[in-house]
């Protein structure tokens, strides 16, 4: 079944550079969490990838997502799911926090 990303977040999704990844810590501990899951489940470490907007994604099952955060700017974000294929995929993308005032 293809999914334009997860339905809640797909209109506030941005694209995001490779130089976020260096700068938001929580990107990067979804990231060795991810990998660290792949090698306890004996599978492929996840391919990272940039989320286009309006791009369909294959998702069979979420496994791994960063926390939101009370925020009322656009933040860093990464989604790690199953594919229709069971390969381990990451996307990172930027999306609004949650703004409670």
């Amino acid at each position: 079944m293809k999914l334009p990303l997860v339905y809640m977040l797909a209109a506030l999704a941005w694209p995001v550079h490779a130089s976020t990844l260096a700068s938001d810590p929580r990107v990067l501990d979804h990231i060795q969490s991810m990998n660290a899951y792949a090698d306890r489940t004996h599978q492929t470490r996840p391919v990272v990838a940039e989320y286009k907007y309006g791009s369909s994604l294959d998702i069979k099952n979420v496994v791994g997502f960063t926390e939101e955060v009370k925020s009322c700017k656009p933040i860093a974000m990464a989604m790690t799911y199953v594919d229709g294929e069971n390969a381990l995929r990451t996307v990172i993308f930027k999306n609004v926090g949650s703004c409670y005032k």
